[in-house]
Parts: C-alpha cells; structure tokens; sequence
C-alpha cells in the first residue's frame, strides 16, 4: 500500500496541473519487494496538454529503481448524462460509529459476516469488503484522497483473493481507474471479480466512499502459497460489528 501511495504522492506533488485536472488513471507495477529504507520518487511529465496529462513516476532506493507507475490525469467537462446501461453495485459502508482498534486502520466485511472490527470473523468463502481510514505516507502528513485511493487499490488483492486459509497470491501491478476522485479520507474496496489458472490470477474491487462508487481496481497476482498472507493473523479474536 504505502509504495503506490509514495509514488501517488510524487506525483500529485511535482507535477504542475493546470485547475479541473484530477487523477483518473494510476497504473503501477511492483516488480521488487521495497524495504523499510530511505527511498525518493522521480517523475517525469510524458504528455501534457490541454486536455490530458501523463507522467511517469520511479520510487528509487540507493539508485536502484524498486517500483515503476503512470499517472493520466484529465481535465473534467460539463457533458449531459446521457441515457444508458446501468449495473447493479451491492457495495455496503460500515456504521459511521464503527471504528477501528489501534492499532489497525480499517474495517472488515464479508456477506455472512456483516461489518467487524476483526479480521478474523471473515476467513470465509464469502465476497470481501474493506473499508480503510486514512494512513500515513509521510510522517505527521495527512494523505491527500488520491494517495489514500491509490494505496487502498493494492488491497483489491485481498478482497479478491481472500479465502478460509489466507490470499495465496502477491499482486504484482495494481491499476486504479476513476471516474471522480473519492470524496473524503475513507475509502471502501469490494471485492467484483477474479479469476485464477496456473498461478495466475486477475482480481478486481469497486472502489467507493460513502457518496457511491467511483471507480474500479484490478491487480495481477503470483501464486504465493507458501507464504500466503493471511489477515485473521493481525487479530486475536472476531468482533462483529452492527
């Protein structure tokens, strides 16, 4: 989470964008583990014009280059909705009095469950919801709704992926698509589809907030087994929330 969020924040922070701009695509890819070192972020602008910008955004540690993302930020329009096709979203927003447990920083659902401050309620087979409050990226910093969007995306991973023993896969990428930015700093992602074959798997969430969804995350993982993640782990009991 904190490496896509780091390199979200480089990029909200070197790029010069011109007023109705906002962040509708973040693509990153996650090609080596990033330990807890001193890192700096490089950006440099691919495209800017009047309607788009793309840039691309490196997280480096002692000159070696651990994770690599693009940035297209667009400039919003007034346009008629215009009458089409409409899914159905089930996407479910815990109890505004329903807070984590320090030391944690989200809330756990699943749909024999309900909303839990717990993880451990959920090691089931049943959809994943998540719904994270804001984290730091830098010390004493609040993160802006787009840095906090963009480390939220990495857990479409374990909504997708989550079963009764764990997620047994790593994402390798993760690709945030938005449509507006998300209002506030707390951000739900619900589990929408996966599919997995020889070690391979493509998992994907709704992302939302409290005003509806806002956009959708996907991430490709490598199987992991092994040495599965397995979130029950970062509690002692389940505690079921209303």
């Amino acid at each position: 989470m904190a490496v896509s969020a780091a390199m979200a924040r480089g990029a909200e922070q070197m790029i010069d964008l011109a007023p109705g701009f906002q962040p509708v695509r973040w693509t990153a890819d996650l090609f080596r583990p990033v330990p807890m070192r001193p890192c700096s972020v490089r950006v440099e602008v691919l495209r800017s014009g009047r309607r788009l910008t793309l840039a691309e955004v490196e997280l480096v540690q002692e000159d070696q280059v651990m994770a690599r993302a693009r940035a297209l930020f667009i400039a919003g329009a007034e346009a008629a909705e215009e009458a089409a096709w409409q899914p159905e979203r089930q996407v479910a927003v815990p109890p505004v009095e329903l807070e984590p447990n320090a030391p944690e920083n989200r809330l756990y659902f699943s749909e024999n469950e309900g909303w839990s401050t717990y993880a451990a309620a959920h090691s089931n087979l049943s959809r994943k919801q998540i719904w994270h409050f804001p984290f730091s990226v830098i010390e004493n910093e609040t993160p802006s709704p787009f840095q906090l969007a963009a480390g939220v995306a990495d857990m479409a991973s374990v909504v997708s992926h989550w079963g009764s023993d764990g997620v047994p896969y790593i994402n390798a990428d993760i690709t945030l698509a938005m449509a507006r930015p998300p209002t506030g700093l707390m951000i739900g992602a619900a589990g929408l589809e996966r599919v997995a074959s020889d070690g391979i798997a493509v998992g994907t969430a709704l992302m939302h907030d409290r005003a509806g969804v806002f956009g959708t995350a996907t991430v490709c993982g490598l199987w992991n087994g092994d040495r599965r993640v397995n979130p029950a782990g970062r509690d002692e009991r389940p505690e079921i929330g209303t």
